[in-house]
C-alpha cells in the first residue's frame, strides 16, 4: 500500500500525486498513485443513436415564462418588493426544466435475463427503464447488436458492435418507478428476482424467458407500512445472497427481507433506524459492506454499519461539516465501493474492514445537488467511474485500477459533453462492447478483427447509455482512438446470436385488484369435489341470502377503521360458490346499497373505471360500452371468452359466472361518511370520562385571549401572497389560497429547485405562521 496517513489514503489532486513509493530493486526511481496514462475515450462522431423518444412532457415552456413575467408587472398600484420577488422565485417552479428529486435511483439496468431451458442454464442481455408519459411502465428489451465501421480521414477503420434494443415487453403499474434493482449477474449463475420501487410500494416480480417469450411473476408486493409508513428511498439486493434485499425510507428507517419463490418474508430485527432530527434530507442509501450480514446505511451527513447478527450499530463516517455525502456505489461482483462527496470521490476497501484507499479532490459545484456517481467494470480490478449531474452539461470520467496491489489514478480527470437531446440527465453509463460483452464465448467472426488487413485499427471501444429526465434513452460511441467517424451512407447490419429468444409485444397489468383479492379469485375459481351438491337453485339462493347477511354484520368494520374504502371481499369473504341468476347477486347489491346509505356508508361502483376505462377488455370499437352491473360484467365476459373458437373450448359458464361474482364484489368499495361525528362523539365520551382538572384545562382553551390573537393573526394573513403553491410530490397539484394549503420543507431535498434563499426564507417565516393561525381561528369547542 502507498505511504499515506493512517486512515486517510492517498489523496489526490490536479497537481497533487501522493505520496511516493520507491520501486523494487536498487534504483532510486520513485513511483506515485497518480498517473496520466492513454486511457482517454474520444467520441466517435455521428454515433449519437435516439434509441427511444422522450416520453415525459418539458416542464420547460418559454411562452409561460414570458406570461408569468407580463402578468406580474402588469398589476397597478404598490407592491411591496419581496412580494414580488416571492412571485417571480415560485413561478420559475413552472418554467424551470430542473426540478431534482433525491429518491430516483438506477432507472437504467443491462442485466442477465436468465433463460428457462431443460438441458442448461442460460441467459442473454437485456436493459431495464422506465417510460410512459408518467414514468409508471416498465420496459424490458433484449439486447442485440449492430456491426458498424468507423472510419478515419486516412480510410483506416475499425469495426463497433453498437448496442440495439428489441421491441419492449411492457409493464404498467400504476404509481412513477423510482428505482429498478436486480442482484449481481454472475458468470455461473444468473438470477431471476427483479423489485421495482415506487414511492410507497416494492414490487419483487420473477423474471425470465422461455420459448413463448418473457414470463413474468409478481412474487409480492411490500407496502411502506410494513417499515415506518413513510416514503421509501433505496432498495438494494445482497450481493452474497440474491435472495434478500434491503430497504430504506426517507426517515432513515431500515429493515431486510428476503426472497422466496412463493412469498417474501421479513426477518425480525425490529425497529432500527437512523433517523436524526437535525438531517433535513430525503436522501438515504443502502449497501452491502464486506459481508452477507453487515449492511451500510447512508444519509447526507453519515454512514452506518449494521450487524444483522448482533443487531448493533457503528458509525462508519460523519461529513456533517465541510462536506456532504452526495452517492456510493459498491462494485459489482468485488469488495469495493466508491463514495462521493461534494468534495471527494473516495475509493473504499470493503473487505476487512473499511479503508480509504485513494481520494481525488473533484472541485464541481458543492452546492448541486444531484451530483451522482456511476461504476463500471472495463476490466478486472480496472474501473471507471462517471460523476454528472442534472445542471451540468459535463459528465467527468474517473479512471482507476488495482496494478501489483496498488491502487492507481490511472488516467487524470476529463470531461465529455452530455449529449443532444431534450431535457436533463438522469443516468450515465459506460459499457466496454466487444463479443463477450454479448455472449459467454471468447472467440468469433463477429469482432471483425483482421490482422491481416493493414487498414484495420484494433482498440478498445465503448458505448455511453444516457437516460434523460424525459425518459429518453441515447447511445454514444467512444473508442480510444481518436478521429473515428460513422458514414451515413454506412451499411449497418443488425445481428442477434441463435441462443436468443424471439418475443412477443405484450402487457402487464398489476395493482387493479389487490393480491390478497387475487388469491381469493384464484381460490374461489378452482372446481371443488364438494360443490356438486351446491347446484341447485334454492341452495344458491340460500348461500346468497347468508352472504348478503354477512355483509350486514360487516358494518361494525367501518368503527374500526373510519378512513378507508373497504371492498366487498375486505368485509367478507364468504362468497357463494355459484349463483347462476347474476340478476340475483345485481338485486342484493342495490339493496345492500341502501342499507349501507342508510349507515352513513357509502359505496362506490369501480367496475367501470378499474376494469373498462383501462381497456383491459374492450376493443377500440366497444370505448362507450359501459358496464355498471355484475349483470353487464357477465355479458363482457360471455363475449369475449365464450364466442372466441380458441376461448370457447377453455372457458365455461360457470367458471365466468365465479370469476363475474369475485371482480364484482372486489370492485365495489364503500366508506364511511359519519366520520366527524363519531371522532365528535369519541372525543365527548373521552371528556366526560376525564377528571375535573383536564375538563377545567381544555374549557380555558377556548376562552383564555382568543380575540386578541385572532386580531393578530388576521394582519399575518393578509400579507401572504396570492400566488398558488405548487408541491412537488408523487402526485402534482396546485392548491389555491381558500384551499388548506400545504407547503412543503424549504430545505427538502426531494424539491430541489432552481430557487434562490429568499424564496426559501418566505417559506420558513411566512406560511407557517399563516398555517398555525387558520388552524387557530377554525378551533371551536376546544376540538381543532
Amino acid at each position: 500500500m502507498w505511504p499515506s496517513k493512517k486512515g486517510l489514503g492517498v489523496r489526490l489532486s490536479y497537481g497533487v500525486s501522493g505520496n511516493g513509493s520507491g520501486v523494487s530493486g536498487l534504483s532510486s526511481e520513485v513511483e506515485f498513485a497518480r498517473r496520466d496514462g492513454p486511457h482517454e475515450m474520444y467520441e466517435i462522431h455521428q454515433s449519437l443513436t435516439n434509441v427511444v423518444e422522450g416520453q415525459v412532457p418539458l416542464y420547460s415552456n418559454p411562452e409561460l415564462q414570458e406570461s408569468v413575467k407580463v402578468s406580474v408587472s402588469s398589476i397597478e398600484g404598490f407592491i411591496p418588493s419581496n412580494i414580488v420577488s416571492s412571485l417571480h422565485h415560485e413561478s420559475d417552479v413552472f418554467t424551470s426544466s430542473i426540478a431534482h428529486d433525491p429518491n430516483f435511483r438506477n432507472l437504467l439496468k443491462i442485466v442477465g435475463l436468465k433463460i428457462k431451458s431443460t438441458n442448461k442454464q442460460s441467459s442473454c442481455l437485456a436493459v431495464l427503464y422506465p417510460g410512459g408519459a408518467s414514468g409508471n411502465v416498465l420496459n424490458i428489451s433484449k439486447l442485440t447488436y449492430m456491426s458498424i465501421d468507423a472510419v478515419k480521414e486516412n480510410n483506416k477503420y475499425t469495426s463497433i458492435l453498437m448496442p440495439d434494443l428489441a421491441t419492449s415487453y411492457q409493464i404498467t403499474f400504476t404509481s412513477q418507478i423510482k428505482q429498478i434493482e436486480t442482484p449481481p449477474t454472475l458468470s455461473y449463475y444468473v438470477s431471476s428476482y427483479l423489485v421495482v420501487r415506487t414511492n410507497f410500494k416494492i414490487y419483487v416480480l420473477d423474471c425470465c424467458m422461455n420459448d413463448e417469450g418473457i414470463d413474468i411473476q409478481v412474487i409480492s408486493e411490500i407496502d411502506n407500512k410494513q417499515l415506518s409508513g413513510f416514503e421509501f428511498a433505496d432498495v438494494r439486493f445482497n450481493p452474497f445472497d440474491d435472495s434478500q434485499f434491503g430497504l430504506v425510507d426517507i426517515k432513515g428507517n431500515f429493515g431486510i427481507w428476503t426472497v422466496s419463490p412463493q412469498r417474501v418474508s421479513k426477518l425480525n430485527l425490529g425497529q432500527q433506524s437512523i433517523y436524526d432530527t437535525k438531517e433535513l434530507s430525503n436522501w438515504k442509501r443502502i449497501i452491502w459492506s464486506q459481508d452477507s450480514h453487515k449492511v451500510l446505511v447512508l444519509s447526507r451527513t453519515c454512514m452506518e454499519e449494521f450487524d444483522i447478527a448482533t443487531k448493533q450499530m457503528k458509525r462508519i463516517i460523519t461529513s456533517n461539516t465541510w462536506s456532504r455525502i452526495q452517492d456510493c456505489q459498491r462494485v459489482e461482483n468485488e469488495d469495493y465501493a466508491f463514495l462521493l462527496t461534494s468534495k471527494e470521490l473516495i475509493w473504499l476497501k470493503l473487505k476487512g474492514g473499511i479503508e480509504r484507499m485513494i481520494s481525488w479532490k473533484h472541485f464541481l459545484d458543492d452546492s448541486d445537488p444531484s451530483l451522482q456517481l456511476s461504476v463500471s467494470v472495463i476490466s478486472h480490478q480496472h474501473y471507471t467511474c462517471t460523476i454528472f449531474s442534472e445542471a451540468n452539461p459535463l459528465i467527468f470520467v474517473y479512471t482507476f485500477a488495482i496494478e501489483n496491489g496498488k491502487p492507481y489514478s490511472v488516467k487524470d480527470p476529463y470531461c465529455i459533453k452530455r449529449g443532444e437531446y431534450p431535457g436533463s440527465l438522469k443516468q450515465a453509463l459506460f459499457i466496454k462492447v466487444n463479443f463477450n460483452f454479448y455472449t459467454n464465448e471468447q472467440d468469433s467472426d463477429l469482432e471483425q478483427i483482421r490482422e491481416d488487413d493493414e487498414e484495420y485499427i484494433d482498440c478498445d471501444k465503448y458505448v455511453l447509455f444516457e437516460l434523460s429526465s424525459c425518459l429518453g434513452l441515447t447511445i454514444r460511441a467512444f473508442s480510444t482512438e481518436p478521429g473515428f467517424s460513422i458514414k451515413n451512407d454506412e451499411e449497418i447490419t443488425t445481428q442477434e446470436p441463435e441462443e436468443y429468444i424471439t418475443r412477443s409485444n405484450q402487457s402487464q397489468y398489476f395493482d387493479v385488484i389487490p393480491n390478497i383479492h387475487i388469491r381469493n379469485i384464484v381460490e374461489a375459481l378452482k372446481v371443488h369435489e364438494d360443490q356438486s351438491s351446491d347446484s341447485s337453485i334454492e341452495s344458491q339462493k340460500q348461500s346468497l341470502q347468508t352472504y348478503a347477511y354477512s355483509l350486514g354484520e360487516g358494518v361494525s368494520r367501518f368503527d374500526e377503521d373510519l378512513a378507508s374504502y373497504l371492498s366487498l371481499l375486505d368485509i367478507s369473504d364468504n362468497i357463494p360458490s355459484l349463483v347462476e341468476d347474476i340478476a340475483e347477486l345485481d338485486t342484493m347489491l342495490e339493496q345492500l346499497d341502501s342499507f349501507y346509505k342508510s349507515k352513513d356508508i357509502q359505496t362506490n361502483i369501480l367496475v367501470n373505471t378499474s376494469l373498462v376505462k383501462r381497456n383491459l377488455l374492450l376493443n377500440s370499437q366497444d370505448s362507450d360500452l359501459q358496464v355498471s352491473t355484475a349483470g353487464d360484467l357477465y355479458q363482457l365476459l360471455n363475449r369475449i371468452y365464450c364466442t372466441n373458437s380458441h376461448l370457447n373450448t377453455l372457458n365455461t359458464s360457470t367458471s365466468l359466472l365465479r370469476a363475474c361474482m369475485q371482480l364484482s364484489t372486489g370492485l365495489i368499495k364503500s366508506k364511511s361518511t359519519n366520520l366527524t361525528t363519531k371522532l365528535n362523539k369519541h372525543y365527548n365520551e373521552t371528556l366526560e370520562a376525564s377528571d375535573d382538572q383536564v375538563k377545567s384545562l381544555i374549557d380555558n382553551w377556548d376562552s383564555h385571549d382568543l380575540d386578541g390573537r385572532t386580531e393578530s393573526q388576521a394582519t399575518i394573513i393578509d400579507s401572504q401572497p396570492v400566488m398558488p403553491t405548487l408541491v412537488l410530490s408523487q402526485r402534482q397539484r396546485v392548491q389555491s389560497q381558500s384551499q388548506s394549503v400545504h407547503v412543503p420543507s424549504p430545505l427538502s431535498q426531494s424539491t430541489v429547485s432552481s430557487t434562490h434563499n429568499t424564496h426559501s426564507q418566505s417559506q420558513r417565516l411566512v406560511r407557517p405562521q399563516s398555517q398555525s393561525s387558520q388552524r387557530r381561528k377554525k378551533r371551536k369547542g376546544g376540538f381543532a
